[in-house]
């Protein structure tokens, strides 16, 4: 297992550093996503891949995760699911283009914070930021 990288870890005592996690099996939506957040001061990892996300839940502290249903490889779920037994307090979005009330059902019996569909309210979201990454002093939303 791969150990934080101290040289960018930015919080006190040793712990590691804070990301806002993005996965998406469309990798261009998260980029652009995640380019939006990042430009306001969030540190954001974007991933299209749960496996990739599960190895920076090892190194990283996630307060908050944007996952949508559909991933290269695993249902965003699964990753969700996953995610929570790691870190019961992390903050977790479910996204998807699927309207169909099951997916979201599925979503929900995780213990999610938030299930949107798509397109994105960017407005909500990035009030969800703002509560996860409190000490960017409102920098977040709008």
């Amino acid at each position: 297992m791969r150990q934080p990288d101290r040289a960018t870890d930015k919080s006190a005592g040793g712990l590691p550093p804070e990301l806002l996690l993005i996965a998406d099996g469309d990798r261009d939506a998260a980029t652009g996503l995640g380019g939006r957040f990042a430009a306001r001061g969030v540190p954001t990892r974007v991933v299209s891949a749960g496996s990739e996300a599960l190895e920076l839940m090892a190194t990283h502290h996630i307060p908050l995760a944007v996952i949508d249903v559909a991933l290269d490889d695993m249902p965003g779920d699964e990753l969700a699911y996953q995610m929570k037994w790691m870190s019961p307090h992390t903050g977790i979005v479910i996204t998807t283009a699927d309207y169909r009330p099951e997916v979201e059902v599925r979503a929900r019996r995780v213990g999610i914070l938030f299930y949107a569909c798509k397109p994105l309210d960017l407005r909500v979201l990035g009030a969800l930021v703002a509560q996860a990454f409190p000490t960017l002093d409102g920098a977040v939303s709008g």
